[in-house]
């Protein structure tokens, strides 16, 4: 069964009466639905860590599961916890970090944007809105680098959204779960209609109860929280009263709304339309058009256009007249009435919750299946969407960071022409490794300032020239590396060097491609009595000091590189103390063999200046031989400025 995770940063409770409570539960069931093995991610911040910490061990045995997909909160991500406070601010991005390093895609429905719009500053204050706007827009910073798709109610909310890519975004409506009760009773006579939900708010009903009064034999039933209806009750008492009993203002929920539908010829979204409404359909429409009832929405609201598309039901302008006029006309035509819900019972089915779970599991296997792409691609692809370069070219202190993104690339390019069958997540393990065990790749090289000292390794000096030069940690062990504790003299032969042989980190030469220029692993123990003494004698004996003739060979050619890049000045620099170490070292081989050639016969002591600069160079025993094709060491090459 393949694993998914689910992500929410709140409990979740299926008793739940709102939208924000209802859609985490109907999402997670209609996954479940679909066979997936759901890996809950949810509740507090204390339950999240203890399922985060399950997760990574669940991947890092190698467990594959297939995308995350979450949903936020109403309120910022870290201050979901009681009181508000965030005391795990940085849980939820660990989560999505730990899934995108093991190359699961991600997904997120962005909920609400309704702290973007003025009447939020209104309702709050200035300074409020303004301290909650940066706590949003740090939690829409953090999904821009790890989610893949940012799921929004529609796509008319993009625009709102601030600092995320659009080409990543896509609408994930509400869903519906299907309901066949019973036919309307008509046991109240003429056309009788249904609300259910808040007031207030983006909620207002003034119009349609004052064109439900002015219709006799039009009937409405709302149904509120007891909390809510106390709320508005001397806004809407008035227009109550004023129907003669044919309005009804009713509290119930779950199984007590069933009657409700069942008594219901139509449901109403008839509510002033604002800015917020352009965009957000609530999911009490989804509802009404999986109980299979028509609805009657303002004109101007994203609902209406929903209604409107199915043929479920009819849109006419907010105006106690439009509605009242609209009203009659049906009290006269109930085969209207039995044609728009017959559409609407057709139109569920495009709006379930299960339907929404299966666009989501598409989405995401559209994400993955970029694995089909060659790496550099997907690399180029990466770098577009998560908005790479534009931060890079509008910020002023990256200086460089349009040539670090190009060598990247080049890494890229360079891996899958020499990597037989090259992916994206060898590529990705390519690259841990590489911060591991070499504290990352390669920055890349500038143009010379005149103005700035350069600093870099002997490796990425190549091909490049400087007026002045300075070659410092030239210890022995250090340039030349080797990791013999004891020092040798310079004059004396390599240190041994056991290589691959004793690293299990490394490529065993024998297989490795360029094995032609390499020291032959040339071990016969047959006929020997005790084949692991024979292999002891003859490593320790002829192997190591090969492995050891090779390793410094390459590391003369990186001294040739370093002495050869000054056009009139250099110092070539050594200590006796290197880092921390305890013991003193030797100067390197290099130094020495530089300083005796310079100096031989002239009677100047090390550190004296002779010749014109650098050009006696040329005279040094450092003559590169046949190159030899291995990645270098890094950290092992001498740095240079």
């Amino acid at each position: 069964m393949a694993a998914i995770v689910y992500h929410a940063p709140f409990p979740l409770d299926r008793r739940a009466a709102s939208a924000s409570g209802i859609r985490p539960v109907r999402m997670l069931d209609a996954f479940r639905e679909l066979d997936f093995e759901v890996l809950t991610v949810t509740g507090s911040a204390r339950e999240r860590s203890r399922r985060l910490r399950a997760l990574r061990a669940r991947l890092e045995g190698g467990q594959s599961i297939e995308f995350l997909y979450s949903e936020s909160a109403t309120i910022p991500t870290m201050l979901t916890e009681p009181r508000h406070l965030p005391p795990h601010p940085l849980l939820d991005p660990a989560l999505m970090r730990l899934v995108r390093r093991h190359g699961v895609p991600t997904a997120l429905f962005y909920r609400d944007i309704y702290w973007a719009f003025p009447d939020y500053r209104e309702r709050v204050g200035a300074a409020v809105a303004g301290a909650m706007s940066l706590v949003y827009r740090y939690d829409l910073a953090w999904y821009s680098h790890y989610i893949d798709r940012l799921y929004i109610p529609s796509s008319r909310m993009g625009p709102h959204v601030p600092g995320f890519p659009a080409e990543r975004m896509a609408p994930l409506p509400p869903g519906c779960q299907v309901v066949d009760g019973a036919e309307p009773c008509r046991s109240f006579g003429g056309l009788h209609l249904l609300y259910i939900g808040g007031l207030g708010g983006h909620y207002r009903l003034e119009e349609c109860l004052r064109a439900v009064t002015g219709v006799p034999g039009a009937s409405l039933t709302i149904c509120t929280r007891a909390a809510q209806w106390e709320a508005a009750r001397e806004q809407y008492a008035p227009l109550v009263e004023a129907a003669d009993g044919r309005i009804d203002v009713v509290h119930g929920s779950g199984q007590e709304l069933e009657a409700l539908y069942e008594r219901a010829d139509a449901c109403v979204l008839f509510v002033e339309p604002d800015p917020y409404r352009e965009f957000a359909a609530p999911v009490k429409l989804y509802e009404y058009l999986g109980h299979g009832k028509p609805v009657i929405a303002s004109a101007g609201t994203l609902a209406a256009e929903t209604v409107a598309a199915c043929g479920a039901g009819w849109t006419p302008p907010y105006d106690a007249a439009e509605l009242a006029g609209l009203l009659r006309r049906l009290l006269t035509a109930p085969d209207a009435v039995e044609e728009a819900a017959g559409r609407a019972r057709q139109a569920r089915a495009e709006h379930t919750w299960l339907r929404r779970a299966h666009t989501v599991v598409e989405d995401m296997r559209a994400v993955r299946a970029g694995a089909g792409r060659s790496v550099v691609e997907q690399v180029e692809r990466a770098v577009s969407i998560m908005g790479i370069l534009d931060d890079v070219v509008s910020d002023p202190l990256a200086a460089g960071g349009r040539a670090a993104l190009d060598a990247f690339v080049d890494v890229a390019a360079s891996y899958e022409a020499e990597v037989p069958g090259a992916s994206l997540s060898s590529f990705l393990a390519y690259l841990d490794m590489a911060d591991e065990r070499e504290n990352g790749l390669e920055a890349p090289v500038s143009e010379p300032d005149p103005q700035a000292v350069q600093i870099m390794t002997v490796h990425a000096s190549k091909g490049l020239e400087w007026d002045g030069v300075v070659v410092f940690a030239m210890d022995d062990g250090v340039f030349p590396s080797h990791s013999k504790r004891r020092t040798v003299d310079w004059r004396d032969g390599p240190p041994t060097d056991s290589g691959w042989v004793r690293d299990a980190s490394a490529l065993p030469y024998p297989l490795r491609g360029d094995r032609i220029d390499l020291p032959d692993f040339d071990l016969d123990v047959e006929g020997e009595a005790k084949p692991s003494a024979a292999f002891k004698k003859w490593l320790e004996g002829d192997y190591e000091a090969r492995l050891g003739e090779h390793a410094e060979r390459e590391e003369r050619r990186l001294a040739y590189v370093a002495m050869t890049r000054a056009r009139s000045a250099q110092l070539l620099v050594g200590s006796w103390m290197y880092r921390t170490g305890a013991s003193p070292r030797h100067p390197s081989r290099y130094l020495m063999e530089a300083h005796a050639e310079l100096f031989a016969g002239a009677g100047a002591g090390v550190g004296a200046v002779s010749g014109e600069g650098g050009g006696a160079l040329g005279r040094l025993p450092l003559r590169p031989q046949a190159p030899v094709q291995r990645r270098p060491r890094r950290g092992q090459d001498g740095p240079k400025v």
